[in-house]
């Protein structure tokens, strides 16, 4: 075979059907030259062929790497608010939160360990979080004394009369609760 005509040798590397029933594949500059114009339509079928199979093969590829990383399988990456529970130099247990549906739908789940539910929110009904907040027990002893993760306290208290103070933007605020034994109950401040 003598030298090969350079548009040639492009279209062997570029192309990768080389034989279609045993008559080589030259570039369509070679079948110009011959007077080929049907092999000539046949090599640009076979162009645009590949272009739609390289076309397919990274529509494939892109929706493959979708479907791994969940988006198409609907698993889209949610957030998972893992409340901690802290217990109080007095031994009290607590948990606070509640920003964002989520976490408040956590607490609710977890509410009937707890015997206090403070709830902390503006006038307009926005929840506020951030409130210093104290619990203090009928003969003085302040119990609880913390900065609230969340709109919502859930404090674990023995039964008994309790002052729940709660502060926000420098304002105080502050009620009274008799906590039993074996119900959940409710404070809120609003400021």
């Amino acid at each position: 075979m003598g030298k090969m005509h350079e548009s040639m040798y492009f279209s062997y590397i570029f192309y990768p059907v080389r034989y279609i029933h045993n008559i080589p594949l030259l570039s369509p500059e070679f079948y110009m030259a011959h007077g080929m114009k049907a092999t000539n339509c046949f090599w640009e079928y076979l162009k645009k062929k590949a272009c739609i199979m390289r076309k397919k093969i990274l529509f494939v590829i892109v929706v493959g790497l979708f479907w791994s990383s969940g988006v198409l399988a609907g698993n889209f990456p949610v957030y998972q608010w893992a409340p901690e529970s802290q217990t109080s130099m007095h031994g009290i247990h607590f948990i606070s939160g509640g920003i964002g549906i989520t976490e408040r739908q956590v607490l609710d789940q977890m509410a009937g360990k707890y015997s206090l539910k403070v709830v902390l929110a503006a006038k307009d009904g926005h929840y506020l979080s951030r409130c210093y907040m104290e619990i203090i027990r009928a003969d003085g002893t302040k119990i609880l004394s913390t900065s609230t993760d969340g709109p919502w306290l859930l404090a674990d208290l023995e039964p008994g009369r309790y002052q729940v103070k709660a502060q926000y933007d420098n304002t105080w605020k502050n009620q009274s609760v008799t906590v039993s034994a074996d119900s959940l109950h409710e404070v809120i401040f609003n400021w």
